[in-house]
């Protein structure tokens, strides 16, 4: 982004700690494969794939070697609709007519964040270029087929596959994707999950309102009027600092509705009728 090293901070992504502690128990929701239209333990692919406006092949071409690749799945295929991008429509018109030939699979427009988690969590493993495959993808376990340049560049799991568009290409990774060694030696570490993600942003946040702070006239007037530091401290400073802790908060409130959505629909929430 241009910004020197010291500016930038590393804290990891809040709604993803949620995610790796659900995990397993995502693992275990018998009902999902009823909710994606397959027979109860059927095995599936979870395919994601959305059109790329700076890959140098044309759309047509993008969505054609795509399901060139997908004809080669012998297993049942959960397909997600593309995002509304250019040339989404003829994706997504492909996709409708490739599902209506070929009874494998499932299209379906949307899952929701709580389906399509469960689906992540039980799938084989998942083919594409969703961002979903890099950043969800390794607390899961799921090994991913990332195909063309719409997320490569971007930090990843030992999980992900990257690899070009070209049959060939996309066939040797899912050779790989399909291995059990690899499976077997994915750990659930993500990238973008620290365990004290929640408490190293509020930190820096504090930290760098109390830095300007300090530097305000109001502050050097306290000190100049005698004034302990203690007491220049509970009197200017902790209070100027709830303005940006409550924003901090206002902005993380839907994300603690979705860890507590997700916690219900995995069985671990409030018994009803609590209300949560």
């Amino acid at each position: 982004m241009g910004e020197q090293d010291w500016r930038v901070i590393t804290t990891g992504e809040p709604a993803l700690t949620a995610l790796t502690a659900l995990a397993d128990q995502a693992r275990l929701r018998p009902d999902i494969h009823g909710r994606l239209g397959l027979t109860p333990g059927e095995p599936f692919v979870l395919a994601t794939f959305h059109p790329t406006s700076f890959d140098a092949a044309p759309p047509e071409r993008q969505v054609e070697v795509f399901l060139q690749a997908l004809d080669g799945i012998r297993s049942a295929i959960v397909l997600t609709a593309p995002n509304p991008d250019p040339a989404s429509a003829l994706f997504l018109a492909r996709y409708r007519a490739y599902a209506d030939a070929h009874p494998r699979v499932r299209l379906h427009h949307s899952l929701g964040t709580q389906h399509y988690y469960a689906a992540m969590a039980q799938a084989q493993y998942m083919i594409g270029n969703s961002s979903s495959g890099i950043w969800e993808s390794a607390s899961l376990r799921l090994p991913v087929v990332d195909i063309g340049p719409r997320q490569q560049g971007r930090v990843h799991g030992n999980n992900v596959l990257h690899c070009a568009l070209e049959p060939q290409a996309i066939a040797a990774a899912i050779a790989r994707a399909t291995d059990p060694a690899l499976r077997a030696s994915l750990d659930g570490k993500n990238p973008y999950v620290r365990p004290d993600t929640l408490a190293l942003i509020v930190a820096r946040i504090v930290r760098g309102t109390v830095l300007s702070l300090r530097e305000k006239e109001f502050i050097a007037s306290s000190r100049v009027l005698g004034n302990s530091e203690l007491y220049t401290m509970l009197r200017h400073i902790l209070p100027n600092c709830i303005a940006p802790l409550t924003v901090l908060a206002t902005s993380m409130f839907g994300w603690v509705i979705l860890a507590e959505s997700a916690l219900s629909f995995l069985g671990l929430g409030v018994p009803p009728p609590a209300p949560t």
